[in-house]
């Protein structure tokens, strides 16, 4: 079995809990979320395409977002990648003592080479008093093992 490739493109971040001059907002929140993905994957044998180059090309290209699934095979093809993974940042905010719980919301989409879904996920979670960062990887741990799983596992025996 060939290892695959993944493009992890960085979700758009539309976060809905975001209010403006909010001190515990933090604008690296799709950066923490899509690296904790990668290092999932990368820890299960996937090879990830660079993404400080994706990064680059996916802004010089696509400024306001809003991929498509076309849009996105496009991109990772242009790094050899046999799958990309792009999605949503919905939402992330930190919790209080009293008061809304931390949040953490995001919603992935798998394409293959040629476009095609081979999976949608959406994750919702919540925590009490616990920095939205940790709720991310944690959940993102779950998210990257449910993708890693729609295209078959990263290396021989996984």
């Amino acid at each position: 079995m060939k290892t695959p490739r993944i493009a992890w493109i960085q979700p758009e971040d539309q976060n809905r809990l975001r209010q403006p001059g909010d001190p515990q907002m933090i604008d690296d929140a799709p950066l923490v979320l899509r690296e904790a993905m990668r290092s999932t994957a990368e820890s299960r044998g996937c090879l990830s395409v660079p993404v400080d180059e994706l990064d680059r090309l996916v802004e010089q290209n696509f400024p306001g977002r809003d991929l498509t699934d076309g849009q996105a095979a496009r991109l990772g093809s242009e790094f050899d990648a046999d799958y990309v993974v792009y999605g949503v940042l919905d939402g992330w905010k930190r919790g209080a003592l009293f008061g809304r719980s931390t949040t953490v919301g995001f919603r992935l989409t798998l394409v293959d080479r040629s476009g095609a879904v081979l999976a949608s996920l959406t994750h919702q979670g919540t925590a009490a008093q616990e920095d939205p960062s940790d709720a991310a990887r944690h959940m993102a741990q779950q998210a990257a093992d449910s993708l890693i799983a729609a295209w078959g596992g990263c290396a021989a025996g996984n």
